[in-house]
């Protein structure tokens, strides 16, 4: 796989057929049709949340019309220690990594590489028995691949004297096979993302970590994003936490050898914006071309009807958790996220997202060429998130 970089002719062009390449900068509310004072009242949720021990530490971002008008930090990133979470301190983005490894997977699919009805067991090896062998590389991003388990492998991870691979991680799953027939029904889960992430390593003869380097962080400007946490800034890294039984409680987070497709990818609200800006410019950014115009509007648009956004309650239950304000916007309560793209969580204004079990979530809402990154490491206390979002709105004026 290789990258093109645009040159001004190919930029023009491109512009002619999806929206501006807007490469992010720093602006004011007001040069953007935004009030000032109620881009301030937004804020404001995230330090009263603080004060309030809602929350412990937080990053936001806000951008419209490619002018970064937020971007805050604030509270702890170490509860224990009393360190400040800054605007360059380094969070877990959990699942926001979902998101990344779908577009891994459309670039190969706007190459030609691979296609969206092929099904998986021509790639990889364990998915030849029924009914396996019937899942689809669209069924695994849309999570209809009949996979129910939440759990990302099959087993243990394997042990052995080399590092465990994705490619054999992903030859379990399929051995094991899936729990209900594929395409029967949704169901958001870890595995199909971690097949994905083996495909793409299959297909292109590249790491996971090297090949998004090259498509997605170098050319965004996404130097601070990373699967390799113990290869950052150990003294930026946000510690997570969880409320439990009124107290926040440090959480052991799960460590693995390798990069993969469900999770793992640490980075900043900065870094993240950027990838949100570039879906909203459909798929340019900096002159680089990312994706296909065509291919970010399928992506973000509700091809499938869905029960819940993100954890099924029962799921939920088992954990142990009560649900997080990102999941109150499917139809269990607010009625806003009812549809998934290939990625994605779509609104029902087009407002196209994902989000992390830390309590990281970014949004792209192309309507009002707006990009949110809402960031904190804190689970189960009382994210004011939804109410931001709805500040945030309210402050454009035009």
């Amino acid at each position: 796989m290789s990258l093109n970089t645009c040159s001004q002719m190919d930029v023009k062009s491109l512009s002619e057929s999806r929206s501006p390449d807007i490469e992010l900068s720093f602006g004011k509310p007001q040069d953007v049709g935004m009030s000032p004072e109620l881009v301030d009242q937004a804020a404001g949720l995230f330090v009263n949340a603080v004060e309030q021990q809602k929350i412990l530490g937080y990053q936001v971002v806000v951008a419209r019309k490619g002018k970064i008008i937020l971007d805050v930090a604030g509270g702890y990133r170490d509860l224990e220690n009393k360190l400040p979470m800054e605007r360059n301190s380094i969070l877990r983005m959990a699942s926001n990594t979902k998101s990344i490894t779908a577009v891994g997977v459309l670039k190969l699919i706007d190459e030609g590489l691979v296609h969206l009805n092929d099904p998986i067991s021509k790639y990889l090896n364990g998915f030849e028995a029924e009914p396996a062998n019937q899942i689809t590389i669209e069924q695994l991003l849309l999570h209809q691949s009949g996979y129910t388990n939440f759990a990302p492998f099959a087993g243990d991870l394997t042990s052995t004297p080399a590092t465990p691979s994705l490619e054999h991680e992903a030859f379990k799953i399929g051995r094991e096979g899936p729990d209900v027939e594929p395409g029967s029904m949704f169901r958001y889960n870890n595995r199909g993302y971690n097949i994905l992430a083996a495909l793409i390593e299959k297909v292109t003869d590249k790491k996971l970590d090297r090949y998004m380097e090259e498509l997605l962080f170098t050319p965004l400007g996404m130097s601070q994003t990373s699967y390799k946490l113990w290869g950052v800034d150990s003294t930026r890294m946000s510690r997570q936490y969880w409320l439990s039984n009124g107290e926040w409680e440090k959480l052991d987070v799960w460590e693995v050898e390798f990069p993969r497709g469900s999770a793992g990818i640490s980075s900043t609200a900065g870094d993240f914006a950027k990838f949100g800006q570039m879906l909203l410019n459909k798929g340019t950014y900096g002159g680089y071309s990312i994706l296909k115009p065509q291919t970010v509007i399928k992506a973000s648009s509700p091809l499938i009807d869905v029960p819940a956004a993100y954890l099924p309650l029962e799921v939920e239950k088992e954990m142990g958790f009560d649900s997080e304000w990102y999941e109150f916007r499917d139809q269990r309560d607010l009625g806003i996220d009812n549809s998934r793209g290939y990625g994605f969580v779509v609104s029902n204004e087009g407002v196209f997202s994902h989000a992390g079990i830390f309590g990281t979530f970014m949004y792209v809402d192309p309507k009002r060429e707006l990009v949110g990154v809402i960031l904190t490491q804190s689970i189960y206390g009382g994210n004011p998130g939804q109410a931001f979002i709805e500040a945030i709105n309210r402050a454009i004026t035009d």
